[in-house]
Order: structure tokens, then C-alpha cells, then sequence
């Protein structure tokens, strides 16, 4: 729910059959096995943070339950934590036909000489109400199943890292996360992490970061525009990667971006009303048609010369002026075929 809320998703479809509604998602349309669920915490493309935000960094081997709570104080100035990770105290791991040689406290298990379809089942037991996830960091390609209460909730084949919602769970639930082996005399590790996220808190949250929004009075792939109300002074962030091709107004003066989290478009803005322009600008787009309007210029002159040399018309003066046309056309190529490459 928490990236949700920072990658602007109001929808999800849910093809398993599953009602998978939540007190994240709410279940609007179902048809057959597939079900639209929309977001119960949706924000807009662009919405109002602390300015802090901008100093953090969203790449890197995070751990994804403690970064988002580094995130969400960044971006409300809140203190307390969304997630509590659960413990050790509250986890239970088992193996079966492998041997475990080491399980730390934080999740990860070294295991050895698995016959095909060992298991190790983390099992958990939930020791507060909230919205439960778990993180799995599988390097091998492993089959995992999880199961709440006896019930199967997922079984898929995954090997990259992922962070996936067991949904909400009570206090006495238990939640099991089982990953089996998928070669004879296999030996690897598996990390897999859950925590609880405390609902109320999100709703603060939430509220916070709704607080002052970006209306839109204009979207497309090249512009968008719109309109905000700032309640404070703050950073505008949105979900819109800057790769160093945007330009922005702010009340129809040109203003600088920035880059919150080193990746999306950022904006410091004071408070009250403002008119926000945001423009795409295709980089090499004049340099390009520069050079094409040379190259045909170079084609002409070719067409040019060899006609009159075929049709008798060709003299000193026409190739003199041919040829500067073609040198002319040949130092404007050269000109800008370095910024091009650049």
C-alpha cells in the first residue's frame, strides 16, 4: 500500500478468482475470476511533501519495510514508524529433507543438500491487527506458497526480490510463507522478512500528503499542467522520472526542477496558489532536423550537378556554386554532428 500510494496506482485487477478486497483495496467490479480493486489510500501524480524528501535516495539493496518507514517520515515530518517488523520471537522456521545451517534474526537461511521438493516454511504469528506483507529475496528460482490461516492466499515460481501483501491479518493469525526446492542436492539461501502496517497511521498519512494536490488542467506525453494549493511551503513531488529533459513554470516564470529521490521530478514551492507547466523537451530535436535539412540540402546539390552534367548545362560558375553550396552544407553537418554524438 505505501509504494501504491507514492507510484500514484488507483487500480489493480486481480485475475486469481480471489476476493482479495482489504482495508488498502476496496473490490468495485468483479467479472468471472477477475475482480478491479481500487486503492483505498490513491494519491494524484503530483502531491505536496517535505522538503527532505529531495535529500533521499530510492535506489539501492533496501530493506523494503524499514525504507519505507525512512520514506514516510522524509516526506510528512511524522515520527512514528508504518511497519513494524516482525520478530524473531514471533517466526518459526522449518526444513524439511534440507539442512538449514544458519537463520538470522533478520530472515535470511543458508541451507544445504535439499533434495527436490524440500521445504522451509517461515511461519508467523501475528501479535497485532494491520496490513501484512512479506518481503522474499529468493538468488535461486524457487516455488513459494503462502497460506493464512490454512488458506492458500499465492503459489508462483519467482527468483528476484519482492515485497508481497498477505492482506490484512488479526491479532492470533497465522501466516506461512513455504519455499520448496527445485533441484536435487541444492544449496543456496532465502530471505524472507514480514511486517505488520498499522492503518491508522497510514491514514494520517495519507491525509497529510492530501492535503495539497496537483490538479490537472493538462496531461499528455510531451505536457502536463495543472494546479495547486500549497497549505505550507514544501516540494511538489511527482511520480515523473526527470532524465534532465524537463522543463517547468511556475506561475509562468521558469523555475528548476529537482530530483526527489534521485529519480522523479521534484519542485520547491512556497505556499498558496500556484500554476504549474511542464514541458517535455525531446533532446536533439533542432540539432536532428538541422542536420536533415543539411543532408537534403547536400542531396539537391548532387541531383543538381550531375543533371547538368548530363544535359550539357554544366559550367564553371553553376560548379562553383555547387561546390559552395556542398561545402556550406558539409561544415553545418560537422557543426552540430558533435553535439549529436555528445
Amino acid at each position: 500500500p505505501v509504494s501504491d500510494l507514492f507510484l500514484n496506482l488507483k487500480y489493480m485487477i486481480e485475475r486469481s478468482g480471489k476476493d482479495r478486497g482489504s482495508s488498502a483495496f476496496t473490490q468495485i467490479h468483479r467479472y468471472g475470476d477477475v475482480a478491479l480493486l481500487q486503492n483505498n489510500f490513491y494519491l494524484p501524480l503530483g502531491f505536496l511533501v517535505q522538503p527532505e524528501l529531495a535529500d533521499m535516495e530510492f535506489s539501492g539493496n533496501h530493506n523494503g519495510f524499514r525504507f519505507q518507514n525512512v520514506l514516510m517520515k522524509a516526506a510528512t515530518g511524522m515520527e512514528e514508524d508504518l511497519w513494524r517488523i516482525v520478530t524473531e520471537e514471533e517466526r518459526e522456521v522449518i526444513a524439511v529433507d534440507v539442512v538449514v545451517t544458519e537463520t538470522t534474526p533478520a530472515g535470511k537461511t543458508t541451507y544445504t543438500d535439499g533434495s527436490k521438493g524440500a521445504t522451509i516454511t517461515y511461519t508467523y504469528t501475528a501479535m497485532n491487527d494491520g496490513f501484512m506483507c512479506v518481503e522474499l529475496d529468493f538468488p535461486k528460482r524457487n516455488d513459494v506458497a503462502i497460506w493464512k490461516n490454512g488458506e492458500m492466499l499465492y503459489t508462483e515460481s519467482m527468483s528476484l526480490k519482492q515485497m508481497m501483501a498477505v492482506g490484512d491479518v488479526a491479532y492470533g493469525d497465522v501466516v506461512e510463507v513455504r519455499a520448496t526446492c527445485k533441484n536435487a542436492n541444492e544449496s543456496g539461501t532465502i530471505d524472507i522478512s514480514a511486517a505488520i502496517l498499522n492503518m491508522d497511521r497510514l491514514a494520517k498519512v495519507h491525509q497529510v500528503l492530501n492535503a495539497s494536490t496537483l490538479e490537472l488542467t493538462k496531461f499528455g506525453t510531451t505536457r502536463v499542467a495543472g494546479t495547486i494549493d500549497c497549505d505550507r511551503d514544501g516540494l511538489l513531488y511527482t511520480s515523473i522520472p526527470q532524465n534532465g529533459n524537463w522543463t517547468v513554470k511556475v506561475d509562468g516564470e521558469a523555475a528548476e526542477l529537482t530530483r526527489s529521490g534521485g529519480m522523479y521530478m521534484g519542485l520547491e514551492l512556497d505556499a498558496g496558489e500556484h500554476v504549474i507547466e511542464l514541458n517535455y523537451v525531446t533532446p536533439y530535436l533542432r540539432e536532428g532536423a538541422i542536420c536533415s535539412l543539411a543532408a537534403l540540402v547536400l542531396l539537391g546539390d548532387l541531383v543538381a550537378v550531375l543533371y547538368a552534367g548530363l544535359t550539357g548545362d554544366l559550367t564553371a560558375r553553376f560548379a562553383a556554386r555547387a561546390g559552395l553550396v556542398a561545402v556550406m552544407g558539409v561544415l553545418v553537418l560537422a557543426y552540430y554532428r558533435g553535439d549529436l554524438d555528445g
